[in-house]
């Protein structure tokens, strides 16, 4: 049974005292703040969350612009440090997703210029750079810019060539990769998904190969396949769990990853929601600290980042003590009108 308290009080410790292992994640900690805030928000406890007025300022100190354009970079500790002190996507993308669900409206940043930033980032072949300029290119930044201009109200961002761009990365058996003719990996296949569906090019008549790649990442250790437990990354506790990729280890993230992307197809019903439940509940919860470990593996602990996510994979097969979740903004879903 799913009880939710416990990764409340969870996530209320990681915002009070954050676990040594991330103190020098400085500038991650946008990131971190928004797995423990909005996991609040998804088991209905954000009326926990003390100093809410601070923490919305303590977002607002990461805001930086210039004449041209502005965004939230990822820390806010250094100020002023020349052409290295930029906006990044992935900050700022943080930022916007804490500022909506702690109910501000995004009156204290110039729109304009954060929508000017998001197209600044598009790159002429469709991709996005997480800086203006430079950077790496590969889904995730897609991603990122879309969620973007849709907690902005949108952007000027060329939709036909992400479109292209995204379909450039599908791999042969279905699943989306970081680039032209890479492995598939359910992380990236959920980012291009997501990219997509916000930019309103996401056509699901075009993408069932992607959903059997999604469906066969839930990892079913029958009768049938018990030769596949030879393999050296089997492990028969993973039954109902879901991999990245082909023959790895069942990880709590791809239950969101997997579980999401199949939600953007009209497809999670394809998976079987009561062995994934099972695998999350029984094999990396822990019931002590509360919270979510990545795998089952004995030495593990749990982190933000999996917490909320396996928190969220539960809201998405539908699990009491858990609101509905908004798989594309990957908010509560009554966050975003």
């Amino acid at each position: 049974m799913f009880d939710p308290w416990v990764h409340v009080r969870y996530f209320l410790r990681c915002l009070g005292v954050l676990p040594s292992i991330y103190e020098a994640e400085e500038s991650n900690k946008l990131a971190l703040i928004y797995f423990c805030v909005c996991g609040l928000d998804l088991l209905n406890a954000l009326d926990q969350l003390p100093e809410k007025v601070e923490t919305i300022d303590w977002v607002y100190s990461h805001w930086v612009e210039n004449d041209d354009y502005g965004g939230f970079r990822g820390s806010a500790i250094y100020r002023d440090t020349g052409p290295y002190d930029v906006p990044n996507l992935a900050a700022t993308g943080f930022a916007l997703q804490i500022l909506v669900t702690l109910g501000d409206n995004l009156s204290r940043l110039d729109r304009n210029k954060a929508r000017r930033f998001v197209a600044r980032c598009q790159r002429p072949n469709g991709s996005f750079s997480p800086v203006v300029g430079f950077g790496e290119e590969d889904l995730r930044y897609c991603m990122l810019a879309m969620t973007i201009s849709r907690l902005l109200g949108g952007t000027a961002v060329d939709s036909g060539r992400l479109f292209e761009y995204v379909r450039s990365t599908l791999a042969f058996d279905g699943g989306l990769s970081m680039s032209a003719g890479g492995e598939s990996h359910a992380g990236l296949t959920y980012c291009g998904l997501a990219a997509l569906k916000l930019a309103g090019r996401l056509d699901l008549r075009e993408w069932q190969p992607t959903v059997d790649f999604l469906v066969q990442r839930q990892i079913h250790y029958g009768d049938f396949n018990k030769r596949e437990l030879e393999n050296e990354y089997a492990d028969e506790d993973d039954n109902g769990a879901f991999n990245g990729r082909v023959n790895k280890y069942g990880d709590t993230c791809y239950a969101f990853w997997c579980l999401a992307a199949l939600e953007l197809l009209g497809k999670a019903d394809l998976v079987d929601a009561a062995a994934v439940k099972r695998f999350l509940l029984e094999q990396t919860l822990s019931p002590t600290m509360g919270g979510f470990c990545k795998t089952n593996a004995p030495d593990e602990l749990p982190d933000p980042l999996h917490s909320f996510l396996g928190v969220a994979a539960l809201g998405i097969i539908g699990t009491p003590g858990i609101a509905p979740v908004d798989v594309t903004v990957v908010l509560r879903k009554d966050r975003v009108v």
